[in-house]
């Protein structure tokens, strides 16, 4: 049992002191970072470097998504910790190249004035998405989209469904108050939530309102499921749609109700003109067209 889930393939190794000094995503991103610079042979400027796309780091780090990596790195770039170029051979070609700024590293762990700043990091909590690709440890040359551009509002659309089931994945973490990762059973209702049209603010609300009205029969009794928070806030949200309907054929009927006597005063004016003009009818039948009065045959 043991040896079924533990060691069967190549682990990744972090460094706890590295973790709690600049978060742990960070800390695996500068550790994967090392371990192929150990490996390149490519230098530029007296540095090594390696390339990688981003389709390469989720190969890599499966339990990833995209947008995580692509938040990490930039985090990791902003403090200072890695160093990305370009030295690819053809300009349309944006592959990121990394080499690590070893110095500043050593100098960041060597200061324990920041660990109480940078440990803030480690509570971050990711998506949980399994991405089953081999590592390619080959040149890559070319990584361009041509309908990149035609796709921004699409990418757009995107990245705020991403940020708001992350957002909502690590707003139950913090709830549940146990755990770093959720399962993936648990991303799976995040994404149905989300999915549904649940608006990011109302689901945290109804989240926030699920941990608060729960009453723990026991102490072992906690919510160990979002599928239990789901079905809270798929419910709210379904009587929220039918509330909107309510009031709008509500105000539907008040409209109708307030055409309604215009509509008979319409009828009774239409009345009025079809009765005269029926009689008008008549009288010019009995006295003519001219006011003349027609000849009649009497008998005498």
């Amino acid at each position: 049992m043991k040896g079924n889930y533990l060691l069967n393939e190549y682990p990744l190794l972090v460094l706890p002191s590295l973790a709690t000094k600049i978060g742990l995503n960070q800390a695996i991103i500068l550790q994967q970072s090392h371990y192929w610079l150990q490996k390149s042979q490519k230098k530029h400027d007296n540095k090594l470097w390696f390339y990688k796309t981003h389709d390469d780091w989720c190969a890599e780090l499966p339990f990833w998504s995209k947008s995580t990596i692509r938040r990490t790195i930039s985090e990791l770039e902003r403090d200072k910790l890695l160093i990305t170029d370009n030295f690819n051979s053809k300009k349309y070609d944006k592959t990121k190249w990394y080499t690590i700024n070893y110095p500043y590293l050593k100098k960041l762990m060597s200061s324990p004035c920041v660990q109480n700043e940078q440990s803030v990091c480690s509570e971050r909590t990711e998506d949980v998405f399994n991405l089953n690709r081999p590592i390619p440890d080959t040149p890559t040359d070319i990584v361009v989209d041509e309908d990149d551009k035609e796709q921004a509002p699409e990418i757009t659309k995107t990245t705020e469904r991403e940020n708001a089931i992350q957002a909502l994945e690590q707003f139950y973490l913090q709830k549940k108050g146990s755990g770093m990762f959720c399962s993936a059973h648990d991303i799976q209702a995040i994404v149905e939530v989300i999915d549904n049209g649940v608006g990011l603010n109302e689901a945290l609300t109804w989240t926030n309102e699920v941990f608060n009205q729960f009453k723990p029969k026991h102490s072992r009794d906690q919510i160990n499921s979002f599928s239990y928070v789901a079905q809270y806030i798929l419910s709210r949200h379904h009587e929220q749609i039918e509330r909107q309907k309510a009031l709008e054929g509500g105000e539907e009927q008040n409209e109708k109700r307030e055409r309604r006597p215009q509509g008979n005063v319409r009828s009774q004016s239409t009345s009025s003109g079809t009765a005269e003009t029926t009689g008008t009818t008549q009288k010019q039948r009995l006295v003519g067209k001219n006011g003349e009065i027609p000849d009649t045959e009497c008998d005498f």
